[in-house]
């Protein structure tokens, strides 16, 4: 066990919270990413959209990989994987997808399409408050 470990093992509850947690917040697309292996570089089954949003409280620019919308009555929050359908031999994003529901959201073709948009990030849940988009 590295000194580290043994540190960490010893260590007692502090006072202090970690960084603030940002708040909901209208939000400003400025791009998408795609990522296709996990941090250890293996291959991911399914790529994953990763949407990067101005946050008004925040310099850097944040990455949102969920949204919340509504799927058979009931809000929903789903993960931006990026499903593919083959159709007379396009490949196209699967029509029942997370990706392809916020595409309907803003009415746009592609995802390049989004840059630019403006959309509320909200909290996933009562009990998760990390973001997601909005997308209903």
């Amino acid at each position: 066990m590295t000194e580290t470990q043994t540190d960490i093992i010893k260590m007692g509850i502090g006072k202090k919270e970690t960084g603030s947690t940002l708040k909901p917040a209208r939000v400003t697309i400025t791009g998408v990413k795609t990522l296709t292996e996990k941090a250890d570089k293996t291959k991911l089954k399914t790529p994953l959209i990763k949407i990067i949003v101005k946050h008004p409280d925040r310099e850097e620019p944040l990455e949102i990989s969920d949204i919340k919308y509504v799927k058979n009555e009931k809000i929903v929050v789903a993960t931006l994987w990026a499903y593919t359908t083959e159709e007379d031999g396009i490949v196209l994003l699967s029509k029942n997808s997370a990706v392809a529901e916020l595409l309907r959201f803003f009415k746009a073709n592609s995802l390049e399409e989004l840059t630019g948009k403006e959309i509320e990030a909200v909290e996933k849940s009562l009990t998760d408050k990390y973001l997601c988009l909005k997308a209903y």
